[in-house]
């Protein structure tokens, strides 16, 4: 019987392990030691627990477990670890924890600028009310967190969770301000509605993929948890590199469940398709237009943009206290527009991510200009300006 058994146990090692796994580089910095591991569909149900028994360096752990988006994990990883993980037979890819970043230009605290600032780009007052105000819709900020305490939010605003070791609190500001593009009184459309911080970076409005994975994991759980319940989710930031596989195929799987999410274009005036996750088809991508409807010359461009939205100059709540404005500028401005009026539209009843986002072009004005110097987005881009429906 002795053979048997040598043998028996010889199998089950190698079906363990395969050849190494590529390991992915990305493009600009990357969070040190940090991986980001993606198993196959098909892997057996203990493969984390696989991987967490095989690591042996001092240092090496596992800092998320991946259930809802996707089977997976992100893990520090030292010395002979790394190559450990590339060799199970489980995982499908692993790649760098990249850095990721809020992109956006800042004006005065006191809502002053160069320019007029447009404090009534959203504002509640200037919709027609029998269209609704978003009752009954859940938005999530995947951002920096949110000044619960502004009394733009009425109350209506809580937290979430927060990823990444940081405070329970907004010391950045962007998410604030783009919380209450979409919900605040005065500044957004969905006054009805309520929205759920849910902080992935810190107060420099920087982070790593991996606890954006996290936050976006975090959500897709709450939105199974509470019953589908009509749900929006927004993203505003970006890491360079044409994809980042695990981010995107979060994504993808959230919104393939019903989650509706709205991304920002990002601010680098570049090409969407180099830019993650705006250049997921399945989400809603939106570019910024200044007052006049032409394309802002900081916004990315190209056919992953769905439509453009107001993101110039726009005055919105900020942090500090509860009265608190800024006048900012950015592609995050412009989703919170579009993120704000699909929040209506939800309040009659839900669609499909794929529906709503036809009623969302359906519903824009072809009337957004390039200047001579955009010749590029001219050929590549869309000419829809978002409109409330």
């Amino acid at each position: 019987m002795r053979p048997t058994f040598v043998c028996f146990a010889l199998a089950l090692v190698v079906s363990a392990f395969a050849g190494p796994i590529p390991l992915a580089k990305r493009d600009g910095p990357v969070k040190e030691n940090s991986y980001i591991i993606k198993f196959k569909s098909d892997a057996p149900a203990d493969s984390l627990d696989t991987l967490k028994n095989g690591l042996t360096q001092d240092g090496s752990a596992v800092s998320y477990s991946y259930d809802a988006v996707f089977k997976g994990a992100a893990a520090q990883l030292f010395g002979s670890d790394l190559s450990y993980v590339q060799q199970l037979e489980s995982v499908e890819y692993v790649v760098e924890d990249t850095a990721v970043s809020v992109s956006y230009t800042q004006e005065t605290a006191d809502g002053s600028s160069s320019v007029e600032a447009r404090s009534d780009v959203m504002s509640s007052s200037m919709f027609d009310k029998r269209a609704g105000d978003g009752t009954g819709v859940t938005v999530y900020v995947i951002d920096t967190g949110i000044y619960l305490e502004h009394i733009c939010f009425e109350g209506r605003a809580k937290w979430g969770k927060t990823f990444g070791g940081y405070s329970d609190a907004d010391g950045n500001g962007h998410g604030t301000h783009t919380a209450a593009l979409i919900v605040g009184k005065d500044h957004g459309r969905a006054t009805g509605a309520e929205i759920v911080a849910i902080k992935v970076l810190g107060d420099d409005g920087t982070g790593a993929q991996s606890d954006v994975i996290a936050g976006v994991d975090y959500t897709y759980q709450q939105f199974i948890a509470l019953g589908h319940k009509r749900a929006i989710a927004t993203i505003s930031l970006g890491g360079p590199g044409a994809s980042q596989p695990p981010l995107n195929d979060a994504l993808r799987a959230a919104i393939a469940a019903g989650l509706h999410f709205v991304v920002a274009g990002g601010d680098g005036s570049v090409p969407t398709d180099i830019v993650s996750p705006a250049n997921v088809a399945e989400a809603n991508t939106i570019g910024a237009v200044d007052s006049n409807n032409q394309k802002a010359n900081f916004s990315n461009y190209g056919g992953f943009i769905d439509v453009w939205a107001p993101g110039v100059d726009i005055d919105s709540a900020w942090i500090g206290n509860p009265t608190a404005t800024q006048v900012m500028s950015g592609t995050s401005m412009a989703a919170s527009y579009v993120a704000s009026i699909l929040a209506v539209a939800l309040e009659s009843g839900e669609k499909s991510p794929e529906e709503l986002s036809q009623s969302l072009k359906d519903n824009a004005s072809e009337v957004v200009t390039f200047s001579q110097d955009d010749a590029a987005a001219i050929r590549s881009s869309t000419r829809l300006l978002a409109q409330p429906f």
